[in-house]
């Protein structure tokens, strides 16, 4: 075996295991977040409320906003038994329903007094009218404005680079000839600017790991 041949082996083995690991450690982490959105239905639904306001004013071909507890990430099963399109990697799931078919989804996770958005995500083949173009900022406008209504004090979106489908994407679109590695590449990109990016222009204080919004209302005097 030629040493290219061998040093491609090594990186394919430390892909699979940092892969592993990190899917291990979001299992163990929805262990402990899922009882936990159990027990926050209700907050659940006033946040889907907020959702629909925001996306309802927005666009006249708004048809409804669906939520769902997930107990693992990955896909689930609709009701008619189809596969749902999205991979979730947050046991709370909002989806937007455009024109009668999920178009935009929101997932997100309750630790403590701290709301976290951890994905923002179009379903593969949605068209957005112009109104629509800047839904991730809709979609967090309606968690602080959540949050300014229930109390909850901080309001953080996770970076790109925290979520699993950033390492590991997964049918990925190459365009005008892309090579897999550009088009990976690509991809990232667009998530930086649409998690990133949205936490800039709203004025959040970017951490390591996040950004982060506090509630004016529950600030320290």
């Amino acid at each position: 075996m030629s040493l290219g041949a061998v040093l491609g082996h090594l990186a394919a083995s430390a892909a699979l295991t940092d892969a592993l690991i990190r899917l291990g450690r979001r299992y163990v982490e929805f262990f402990f977040l899922y009882p936990v959105a159990l027990r926050r239905t209700r907050e659940i639904s006033s946040l889907a409320a907020c959702v629909e306001q925001i996306f309802r004013e927005r666009t006249s071909l708004f048809s409804r906003v669906g939520w769902n507890i997930r107990s693992t990430p990955g896909f689930g099963v609709q009701a008619n038994g189809d596969r749902d399109p999205t991979c979730w990697e947050t046991p709370v799931g909002i989806t937007v329903y455009i024109a009668g078919k999920p178009a935009l989804v929101m997932g997100v996770e309750f630790h403590g007094a701290t709301l976290c958005v951890r994905q923002l995500q179009g379903i593969a083949g949605t068209k957005l009218d112009k109104n629509l173009q800047d839904w991730p900022k809709l979609f967090v406008q309606a968690c602080t404005e959540f949050a300014l209504a229930s109390g909850i004090k901080r309001v953080r979106i996770y970076r790109a680079d925290q979520g699993l489908f950033y390492h590991f994407p997964a049918n990925i679109v190459r365009c005008n000839g892309e090579t897999l590695r550009e088009a990976k590449k690509s991809l990232r990109q667009r998530m930086r600017r649409r998690y990133d990016g949205t936490a800039r222009q709203l004025h959040f204080i970017m951490k390591r790991s996040y950004g982060e919004w506090t509630n004016p209302n529950c600030a320290r005097p």
